[in-house]
């Protein structure tokens, strides 16, 4: 991967198009030049002025500073969108970069020659002017699909995952709107054109913004402001499904759809308040974060959402109404929880679990993906209840024991750990145990922090919420958070990041029970617990609900190995029912 320095790839040429796929079947660094291991530049701050005008042509003209951390660097690779082209690069006030930048269809890679060799520990300001009329594509309607939200800003190669502080300015055609990432200084007209000025204020990896003609809504509480901006009109697809309902109403019946239900405009309420819900959620378990007016606003695709530093990009099939979206069999089983009912919150989590605590390594990516999944989960769990909770961790476990190819199940792909070396040709699918599995492991630590008898997730929160203190605007890494898990534990970890976040086994269990009459009315209960398909180190506590007339218990046993354990537990009266697992606390398999 990009910041390892040996690769050993396989590609797959795509048919009747310029371009490869490719997977990754090794990855790894060159343990004798550890000096490849640091970063060779650190930008300070971005101050990007951007023009987009009726045609879609964005022309952009970027000046940062960055301090050079290498040593007589003079040829210097940067990211950059390739169909974005290069006019001018300016070192210092006047001396001029020579740029490599091949036809954008061919090796678009784009290389930086400087003058003279850079020295190490010296501030330089670099200029860069380019632009392009690919980067936003007009859908109709005033609706703006926009690409390369990534990579529209120059970055290092070797360091593009670089927090840096972006002030930008903006200048549309007058009645468009540009929503940012960052603060909103000041919007302005002058003629027909519309001015806007954006700082981050803070550090943050990524900048980007969203484009078209909207109208707004506002949800506010105590903790945030979330404004939720959807299209006025409808794209050019969507336009001509409407044209359609109009002139079939036999499509209208088979669908169950008016024509006039299809449409985003001023419907952005529920999408506002169900952000403002989440965000109050997450502060309570995870804690403050820098990020309290936050802009949500509507993209063309149907089930492509993004989050940003306080900028959230949700699909328009977000803003339909729950009938309509219950028509069209949007609302059931697998999809319907990770597009249409938690996209939203998932993506607001992100704020937390992405730009509020950043990783730059896609061995710790699990960290974002993972966390913001079950953070969506905890929402629904606040929003809809329990049993919809558990409907939601059971998907989860679901997609983890999934059988993928010749047999192998998703979770035998390998650890969460590989990140998106998940995904194959043959299993692109693969990269989704980061969100599913990786959700489950912090699933696990919360149940096994979990207080039964006194119903409280005190501990799990105190955890969570030292987590986000410590490496709030900080770069994290999976040994980061392991160290925060081993305080609150109280105990080395290494064994469940071992079997979890470093391994691929799921453990089968088979338990039985034996019930029999003790002094003085007592019962005692024998639960014999037996796990397969792991290794013999294998150790996971393991809760169980006894169900008895006047209420019920709630007792754990640690189990070990492959061999048979046995706990013995006394009851102040006969057992009804015993219920193993509750909540999934596990992830794993139970057998008869």
């Amino acid at each position: 991967m990009d910041e390892e320095e040996v690769s050993l790839l396989r590609y797959e040429q795509v048919q009747f198009f310029r371009r490869a796929n490719f997977e990754t079947w090794y990855s790894g660094r060159m343990q004798d030049h550890p000096s490849l291991h640091k970063p060779q530049f650190d930008i300070t701050t971005m101050n990007i002025d951007v023009s987009i005008d009726s045609k879609e042509m964005l022309n952009a003209t970027v000046q940062f500073q960055f301090m050079n951390l290498g040593d007589h660097e003079r040829i210097v690779p940067m990211m950059l969108a390739s169909m974005l082209r290069i006019e001018e690069v300016i070192i210092g006030t006047r001396d001029t970069c020579f740029v490599i930048q091949e036809d954008k269809e061919q090796d678009a890679q784009l290389w930086l020659v400087f003058p003279t060799p850079l020295k190490q520990n010296t501030i330089y300001t670099l200029t860069m002017v380019y632009s392009s009329d690919e980067i936003l594509a007009d859908v109709g309607g005033d609706n703006f699909v926009v690409g390369a939200r990534g990579s529209w800003f120059p970055s290092f190669y070797t360091n593009h995952q670089d927090p840096r502080r972006f002030i930008m300015k903006f200048a549309v055609p007058g009645k468009l709107t540009l929503l940012s990432t960052g603060n909103l200084l000041r919007r302005w007209d002058d003629e027909s054109i519309t001015y806007s000025e954006w700082d981050s204020d803070i550090d943050n990896i990524v900048a980007g913004f969203n484009y078209g003609k909207f109208s707004s809504v506002s949800q506010k509480s105590s903790l945030c402001d979330i404004t939720c901006y959807t299209n006025v009109k409808l794209s050019d697809d969507l336009l001509q499904i409407r044209r359609l309902l109009e002139q079939h109403t036999v499509l209208q019946q088979e669908l169950m759809m008016l024509p006039q239900e299809l449409t985003t405009d001023g419907i952005g309420k529920n999408a506002a308040i169900e952000c403002c819900n989440a965000y109050e959620v997450y502060v309570h378990f995870f804690g403050n974060i820098p990020f309290q007016n936050i802009f949500v606003s509507q993209q063309p695709q149907m089930t492509f959402g993004q989050s940003w530093p306080a900028l959230i990009f949700l699909p328009f099939t977000a803003f339909l109404p729950e009938s309509l979206k219950d028509r069209l069999g949007l609302l059931r089983g697998e999809q319907s929880f990770m597009w249409y009912e938690t996209l939203a919150s998932h993506e607001i989590a992100h704020q937390w679990w992405s730009h509020t605590l950043t990783t730059s390594s896609y061995h710790d990516e699990w960290l974002e993906e993972g966390f913001a999944t079950y953070s969506a989960g905890l929402y629904l769990q606040r929003a809809e209840g329990t049993n919809r909770f558990k409907d939601y961790m059971n998907i989860l476990k679901q997609q983890t024991l999934e059988r993928v190819e010749k047999g192998k199940s998703a979770h035998e792909l390998g650890p969460v750990w590989l990140g998106d070396r998940l995904s194959s040709l043959e299993t692109p699918i693969g990269r989704r145990l980061l969100y599913a599995k990786g959700a489950y492991v912090l699933h696990m630590l919360r149940m096994m922090l979990f207080d039964y008898h006194k119903k409280s997730d005190e501990r799990f929160i105190k955890m969570m919420k030292d987590y986000v203190k410590t490496y709030s605007g900080k770069i994290t890494t999976t040994q980061d958070f392991k160290k925060i898990v081993e305080s609150h534990f109280g105990e080395n970890m290494d064994w469940f990041f071992n079997q979890w976040v470093y391994g691929t086994e799921i453990p089968v269990y088979k338990f039985d029970y034996y019930i029999e009459p003790a002094a003085d009315g007592k019962y005692l209960v024998t639960i014999v617990g037996q796990q397969r398909g792991v290794p013999s180190s294998f150790k996971m506590p393991m809760h169980f609900v006894i169900n008895v007339e006047e209420g019920h218990s709630v007792v754990s046993m640690l189990i070990t190995g492959d061999e048979p354990t046995a706990k013995q537990f006394s009851l102040p009266s006969k057992p009804k029912s015993i219920e193993p697992n509750p909540w999934y606390g596990v992830l794993c398999e139970i057998v008869q």
